[in-house]
């Protein structure tokens, strides 16, 4: 609202009244920043857990492969955890190795896990954050 609409919303409805409707539109557009704080939150919660489920597949395999009598022993990625990492939408780069689809080292597969948790470190870090933000936006609702 501009100055003067909320001058003429004073003088049309009187101090008292005009003082409740702008407290509530205040406390309205807070619950609604909040709401969708949440829903943020959430997201990143579940797309943490994503991370995390994806980085534990490539353990088991990094597991296979150092239990292994054979020195050279390689293993391949589930095709799960290469299509997370090739999805856009997540945003990781594994450097260092050009074909995930291929047999892969221990080293090779502990480099794909590390993108992988720091993706699922990073998603943790944005929820903390957001559950910092939406206490502190429940304390400005409680104040108003």
């Amino acid at each position: 609202m501009s100055k003067d609409e909320v001058v003429k919303l004073f003088e049309e409805l009187g101090v008292f009244q005009a003082a409740i409707l702008m407290f509530s539109y205040m406390y309205q557009a807070q619950s609604n920043l909040s709401i969708a704080k949440f829903a943020d939150m959430n997201e990143a919660s579940k797309a943490s857990t994503t991370a995390q489920k994806m980085a534990n597949l490539v353990d088991a395999k990094i597991a296979d492969v150092q239990s292994s009598t054979d020195k050279n022993a390689k293993a391949k990625l589930p095709q799960d955890v290469i299509d997370y990492i090739n999805d856009p939408r997540n945003d990781i780069s594994v450097t260092g190795i050009s074909d995930l689809s291929g047999d892969l080292s221990a080293g090779d597969l502990q480099t794909v896990k590390a993108a992988i948790s720091a993706k699922a470190n990073n998603l943790t870090t944005v929820v903390n954050n957001s559950q910092l933000e939406i206490q502190q936006m429940s304390n400005t609702l409680n104040l108003l």
